[in-house]
């Protein structure tokens, strides 16, 4: 049987074979080889360092410790001063999960003797969804103090574990059946590599005899020459500790027609201190250096100790046209500098242009680079649509996508195909929304579900939420042109199912986002039933992502909220008797248009403006107020304005036929009140 100090031998020099060897001498590294060596210096380090495994008996010996280390937890944590109860409650929540997050024998092998990998390994399994109402991320008594109990616990206990000896011993001859199986496995393997480790030097002896080929037919297969190649291979064999990859890459030097015969010395010679003199040349770091040349200088150098000069030459040409490259990156880089600034200043349509620049500044290869600033452009545009109401500006952010889903090609690049389907469905949807296109929104649907798919190939969770909210967005989009509660009913069922995937305690935002939705899609569906069940709903649910959609954290989604609760409160104030309700949504139309203003984002401004509009002219048609009416025409007539700037046909038909009830509500008003 080898021992601990044979295999680590073996596997040392087998990787060194199989890596230095076969690379020195431009042949592929045999990946049997790699990791036969890799399995014998694994073994030995096994031998060396590992004393046992456990058993599920062993592990679950592991609760008493840490109820040991969780009392001592207690007195520390009141000593701090921190609330009894609390403490309470994060034991009572550890001891209930600890005994289901135990590890196996087969999870702890490989961490033997790592307690903080083990303990990590523990709270992962403590934080799964069945754990929820126990553990959580998001800080707040008494949960994160169970967590932080938990890997206390976890480590403490394991570190002292690793140290018992009935532990560590309680195993051994398992331990020693696993070595021995192990060890039965690696000598297997270790006569197949056998004929690999043969195969490797043939093919470096091919290598020099191919050279000496090459220059007998050059210079002459003479006794001179002979005499002369002999000499120095003995000699460079002595300076490179027998490499015979070094010394088939020393005598590519004399096929140079102008080495004679008798000048072969003096060119060795050279070669060694040109090769010595340029390693040491470009050994000093340079102080704006990236990791790309870092890598690239770091494997010239290696072919030049190999004396590899011909691919030293071809990675001193890869560093020029990786320089090329990010110099081309640092102009892109200040280009694209310029378009921040544009953005920021709300002058997308210029941001737009300059970051198209920096795109085509960066070379057709550079992929990464490209992307970014393409992207950029792509933002611009579906904001400059987005808050002015510029139709043209989504159309083009929507073809510029189309486009990019098929420069980067999903099999190719999945997560960048994927954000380019959702920046072209989110235009498509958007521009569906203002004109009267179906099939723009169809369109936006199937995107949508494409998407859903490569998502959960890619098992992107978070963008699968998102795009799950977006396409409950559509599908109520659709359900407004078609006048469908199919439509609505599906987007509702869409949100419950993003909901599952996104729970406050996790991603709060993300959530109110997805409760905002499903209040809207509620209101829908409950302003064409006379129950009031979903409208009750929807104001609830409202509130609750206001709670999460504050002001403070995010503006213009909190702003979208309070108008979507104006909304519902409108809807219910026109079921009930008296006015509470609608004074109620006129505070929530108000509070979002402190935020949604005609100057930052006129189009939402303008539908804000619309719905204020519908309010006033229902309660004027309740209370009779000539006020009321005055002020649904003041709003119905500047939400029209800014519709009909920015060509959103649908809007523009609703709005005109709003306005023109407004109109006759007031002229209706002003005539009563002259016949009294």
């Amino acid at each position: 049987m080898f021992d601990k100090d044979c295999l680590e031998k073996i596997g040392t020099g087998m990787i060194g074979l199989g890596v230095v060897g076969a690379g020195a001498v431009g042949l592929p590294v045999l990946p049997g080889l790699l990791e036969t060596g890799v399995a014998a210096l694994g073994l030995g380090m096994t031998l060396r360092d590992k004393q046992a495994k456990s058993t599920d008996a062993i592990l679950k010996g592991i609760t008493a410790e840490i109820a040991r280390e969780a009392k001592a937890w207690d007195s520390e944590t009141r000593s701090e001063g921190r609330d009894p109860g609390a403490v309470r409650d994060a034991l009572a929540s550890v001891q209930e999960v600890m005994p289901a997050c135990l590890p196996t024998p087969e999870q702890v092998a490989p961490l033997w003797g790592k307690s903080e990998a083990v303990a990590d390994l523990m709270l992962q399994t403590a934080q799964q969804p069945r754990f929820a109402n126990r553990f959580t991320d998001t800080p707040g008594a008494p949960k994160d103090l169970a967590r932080a109990l938990f890997r206390r616990a976890a480590l403490r206990g394991f570190s002292h574990l690793w140290t018992v000896p009935e532990f560590r011993e309680a195993h051994a001859a398992e331990m020693r059946a696993v070595l021995l199986d192990d060890t039965a496995a690696l000598k297997a393997r270790l006569d197949e590599a056998q004929a690999e480790i043969s195969n490797l030097l043939m093919r470096m002896d091919s290598k020099l005899d191919e050279v000496l080929g090459l220059l007998r037919a050059q210079k002459g297969d003479t006794a001179t020459v002979n005499a002369f190649l002999v000499q120095e291979i003995e000699k460079a064999r002595a300076a490179h500790d027998g490499d015979l990859a070094v010394v088939a890459n020393l005598l590519k030097v004399l096929l140079n027609e102008s080495v004679a015969p008798q000048n072969f010395a003096d060119a060795i010679a050279r070669a060694e201190a040109q090769a010595e003199a340029l390693i040491e040349a470009s050994s000093a770091i340079p102080n704006d250096e990236t990791p790309e040349l870092r890598d690239l200088r770091f494997a010239a150098n290696e072919a030049l100790r190999q004396r590899d000069f011909d691919e030293a030459e071809r990675l001193r040409r890869a560093i020029r046209t990786q320089r090329r490259r990010e110099n081309r990156r640092t102009e892109a880089a200040d280009i694209g500098a310029i378009a921040e600034v544009q953005k920021a200043a709300l002058r997308y349509r210029a941001a737009a242009t300059t970051y198209a620049e920096a795109a085509a500044t960066v070379e057709e290869a550079d992929v990464e680079e490209r992307w970014k600033w393409l992207l950029q452009e792509n933002r611009s545009l579906y904001l400059l649509g987005l808050e002015f109401g510029d139709n043209a500006a989504l159309l083009e952010a929507a073809e510029k996508a189309d486009a990019m889903t098929r420069a980067f090609p999903c099999d190719d690049h999945p997560q960048r195909w994927a954000m380019a389907m959702g920046n072209k469905a989110l235009a498509l949807q958007e521009l569906g929304e203002r004109e009267q296109n179906a099939a723009l929104l169809d369109e936006a649907i199937a995107a949508y579900r494409a998407l859903l798919l490569a998502f959960d190939n890619l098992d992107d969770r978070q963008n699968w939420v998102v795009t799950q909210n977006n396409l409950g967005n559509a599908l109520s989009v659709l359900g407004e042109r078609e006048n469908c509660t199919a439509r609505f009913e599906e987007a509702v069922a869409t949100y419950r199912t993003a909901l599952e995937e996104c729970p406050r305690e996790r991603v709060p935002l993300e959530w109110a986002m997805t409760q905002n939705n499903l209040g809207a899609a509620l209101v829908r569906i409950g302003e064409r039933e006379r129950d009031t069940a979903h409208l009750e709903e929807a104001v609830a649910t409202f509130r609750s992502a206001l709670e999460e959609h504050s002001r403070e954290r995010v503006r213009l989604e909190w702003a979208t909220t309070q108008n979507n609760l104006g909304n519902a409160l409108r809807s219910l104030g026109e079921r009930e008797s008296g006015t509470v309700r609608f004074e109620e949504a006129v505070a929530a139309y108000r509070s979002a248009q402190e935020e949604r203003t005609r100057e930052r984002v006129p189009f939402y401004w303008a539908q804000t403006q619309a719905n204020m509009a519908i309010l006033y002219m229902t309660m004027a048609e309740r209370t009779g107020k000539k006020a009321d009416a005055a002020r649904a025409v003041t709003h119905a007539t500047d939400a029209l304005a800014v519709y009909r700037d920015s060509g959103a046909d649908f809007h523009i038909d609703q709005c005109e036929a709003l306005l023109a009830d407004c109109q006759t509500l007031q002229t209706r008003l002003l005539a009563k009140e002259g016949k009294a």
